[in-house]
């Protein structure tokens, strides 16, 4: 019988992702606004991955309020990413 690799941490491709590794800070909040807004009214879930940087979380977060969305830090597995619903 064939061997099979089980993932702890399956990726969901369905969820549209705004990867923010290797952008620069002070392009972050305008790249997290285009992205909201692309997805706004689809009421749909979207993940903005942030990396570990707490810089970067707090602009995302800022955003986010500013939107009056709420939002979860990562999942069980990854806390390098923020989960929101548009």
């Amino acid at each position: 019988m064939p061997r099979t690799k089980r993932f702890r941490n399956k990726i969901d491709l369905s969820i549209p992702k705004l990867d923010l590794h290797s952008m620069k800070h002070e392009d972050v909040r305008m790249a997290c606004i285009r992205f909201i807004e692309s997805y706004w009214g689809r009421e749909r879930e979207i993940h903005i991955v942030t990396g570990f940087s707490e810089k970067m979380r707090e602009i995302v977060i800022e955003v986010l309020e500013e939107y009056q969305l709420s939002y979860e830090i990562g999942n069980s597995y990854n806390k390098g990413f923020i989960s929101t619903w548009v």
